[in-house]
């Protein structure tokens, strides 16, 4: 008998250049679809990802609401309006991406009886109110798992009152054949202006105070005292830019800073720096060190979250705590000043990388997901 491929829909906020975002075009872009008829429904189908999820012939369904307004009367009609796709599409499996679709997915997926409901959790937390993780709690009576990316967010869901029973870890994945090749040195160079003789650090994250650049540019004023031959291109977008311009100019690095803006094929600048740094608070699992690890370039980053799971400390890189920006720099230094070490470093970090692959994280989702429908079919 042939069966029919497992109706899946991945309910999101938007598209948009995050993590997360990255993570699902990747998955879907693995998943066997002779198995899984994947779709993707939206709050509002826009953002960085948009065309490429299309281009595959994946449907994205549009609810039309805003993120940030899930309370407002005037959605009532286009949840329900979701409810009935839900409903009509003869969804089997409801995977939710992010707190807001993780709210609405288990409990529209509930009310219409799909089989399967799961609660993605890829981040620590820090800056959730206590009412989001009392929902949270709350909802886990309804919910069929718990998919977190690292070790670190499963112990603060289980801290946070989440059944350890209903906890899977699968790691992000990393398209490796992609992240293989990109920007050299001498093209990077040329395209933000970077004298030949300097070294290159480079930093790839949205502009947010929780991603901690503001401790990487008084890093950067402190390393430069030292080894002035050094430039910094942060790579990215947010509401922090204009602070962060107005303290690179009052600290006077402009010379060796540069601010490139948001590039979707970051991963590719990854070859052309000498290493990378993430001095973010708080992560869950960021998957810019896995795309700095493909190129062979060690990471300066900050001991948080699910990092630790995959920075080993003077193996792939090294650990600080966060927002200390001295030790920071010190640490930039040690790799800036031992060419040697950094190349030991980098031949680890390529062998790392190769543990963390899109097919393989896609292939461990395709057995949570055969393995819950089974569970829900077998109650």
């Amino acid at each position: 008998m042939i069966h029919a491929p497992i109706r899946t829909i991945h309910l999101i906020p938007t598209l948009a250049g995050g993590g997360a975002e990255h993570q699902l075009a990747m998955l879907l872009e693995k998943l066997d679809r002779s198995r899984f008829d994947a779709s993707v429904a939206c709050f509002k189908a826009k953002g960085t990802y948009l065309r490429a999820i299309r281009d595959r012939g994946i449907e994205i369904h549009d609810i039309g609401i805003e993120p940030t307004s899930l309370r407002s009367p005037a959605n009532i009609l286009r949840i329900l309006q979701f409810c009935t796709y839900l409903r009509e599409s003869g969804c089997s499996i409801l995977h939710n991406w992010l707190l807001t679709a993780n709210r609405l997915g288990a409990i529209a997926g509930k009310a219409v009886g799909v089989p399967v409901i799961i609660y993605s959790k890829r981040g620590m937390g820090v800056t959730e109110r206590a009412v989001d993780k009392n929902t949270t709690r709350a909802l886990q009576h309804i919910l069929d798992l718990v998919l977190v990316n690292s070790e670190a967010i499963r112990l603060r869901c289980i801290k946070e009152g989440i059944d350890s029973n209903k906890i899977k870890v699968i790691y992000n994945g990393l398209d490796l054949d992609r992240c293989d090749t990109g920007m050299n040195h001498m093209e990077l160079r040329n395209e933000y202006q970077i004298p030949e003789s300097h070294s290159i650090v480079g930093c790839v994250g949205n502009f947010y105070p929780i991603k901690g650049h503001s401790y990487l540019v008084e890093a950067a004023s402190i390393v430069l005292e030292r080894a002035p031959k050094t430039t910094f291109l942060l790579v990215g977008d947010g509401p922090l830019r204009p602070e962060l311009e107005s303290q690179i100019k009052s600290l006077g690095i402009e010379a060796n800073v540069r601010l490139a803006g948001f590039r979707r094929n970051a991963f590719q600048l990854f070859h052309g720096v000498d290493f990378s740094v993430v001095p973010s608070l708080s992560e869950g699992f960021p998957n810019v060190i896995l795309e700095s690890f493909a190129a062979g370039r060690p990471v300066v980053a900050t001991n948080v979250g699910g990092i630790p799971e995959v920075v080993e400390d003077s193996v792939t890189g090294y650990l600080v705590p966060p927002g200390n920006a001295r030790l920071l720099a010190d640490r930039v230094l040690r790799i800036t000043e031992d060419k040697a070490t950094a190349q030991r470093m980098g031949v680890a970090c390529k062998s790392t990388a190769q543990r963390f692959s899109a097919d393989a994280m896609a292939i461990n989702i395709e057995k949570i997901y055969e393995q819950l429908l089974v569970s829900s079919n077998n109650s």
